[in-house]
Parts: C-alpha cells; structure tokens; sequence
C-alpha cells in the first residue's frame, strides 16, 4: 500500500532485543537474499501507510528508526517507542523475528483492529497469545508509559487495563493456512536446515 498524506495504519518492526538466546542479532539475519528486517518491513510496507522501526541499531534500512525511551526494559519498552513515534491510529507490531509473515494477515489484523471498540487486538494460535504480532492503538501509549513506570516490562503487561480483543484462529486462518506468521526464530535450533 503507498504511504499517503493521510497515515491511518502503521507497521512497527521492534528490533530492539538483546538476541541473548540467539547468540546473534536476529534482525541482520539473512533469508532468502534479504535481512530479516529487510523482509518484515517490506512486507509491512505492503499493508500499511507507513514503516518505522523501534529500537536497534540501524541496518541499512529505508524507514525511520526510533531508539527506545527506556533501555533495558523489554518489549514493553519497544511497543512504547513505536506508540510514541507511529503517526498512524493503528499501529501493526511485529518482532524482527518472524520470517514468514503474510502480508494478508497484516490487512486482516489490522482490519478487525479498525472495525472495532477495543485498544487492542493479539493474535492467538495454537501456540498461545503473541503480543509481538499484534494491533495496538494509539490509545495504549499511557497505559504502556504506566506500566513501565512501574517496573513492568512483558509485551503483554498492559493487555489487562486496555480494551483487548484476542484474534482467535477461526478469525485468521483463511489469511494464513498454514499459519506461518507468528513463527519466530528465537534459538539456533529454529533456524532452517
């Protein structure tokens, strides 16, 4: 989708992690010819008006990256830094870790997002909840900056004081069969042979 004057929807790539039980910077990871940020932010870029990425060093990327408020305090503090630097209504946030993301899955997540009352929409799989592949609204930015205060650092810390809609399998299957998208390599042994 073209960025246009009017941003309502955007992709938030959180590359801000440490890569502690990787042993190596996830987001440099190549697959298939391209960095693994390279390949979530183009696909982000096809569903949403705008692209940035929290956190990180810069790898050569072509969107504007934004370095945490707070370092050292988890995802949370990642979701607070694109909140905060997201133009968009809605933002679609994904870990720089998730080869295999559908874009569909991106317009249908961000789709139930728009259509709704709620601050928040996570998707679920048969794996459990996943709080870096989700839809937050711009609504959330206090309730994150709260919970950070207070020493909370999970991707999930503010799910319980926001409206939040869980997007169940039934509700996202058809955009992604095989559910791939929430596949993540957090370990060597993730990686492909």
């Amino acid at each position: 989708m073209a960025a246009s004057a009017l941003v309502r929807t955007s992709g938030v790539v959180l590359d801000g992690g440490r890569s502690v039980r990787m042993g190596r910077d996830k987001g440099a990871m190549e697959v298939e010819g391209e960095t693994l940020l390279m390949r979530i932010g183009h696909r982000l870029e096809e569903a949403t008006d705008e692209v940035l990425v929290a956190g990180g060093a810069p790898k050569g990327e072509p969107w504007p990256r934004f370095a945490d408020h707070r370092t050292g305090c988890g995802p949370l503090a990642g979701i607070e830094t694109g909140l905060a630097a997201m133009r968009g209504e809605w933002g679609c946030f994904v870990a720089s870790d998730m080869p295999h993301l559908q874009v569909d899955l991106v317009v249908g997540l961000l789709e139930a997002a728009r259509s709704g009352e709620d601050d928040a929409v996570v998707l679920i799989d048969d794996s459990g909840v996943h709080p870096l592949l989700a839809a937050y609204s711009s609504a959330c930015l206090p309730v994150v900056r709260q919970c950070l205060d207070e020493g909370l650092r999970r991707a999930d810390a503010f799910h319980d004081r926001v409206r939040t809609r869980a997007w169940r399998k039934t509700e996202w299957r058809h955009l992604d069969p095989q559910g791939l998208s929430s596949t993540n390599w957090n370990r060597p042994a993730d990686l492909p042979t």
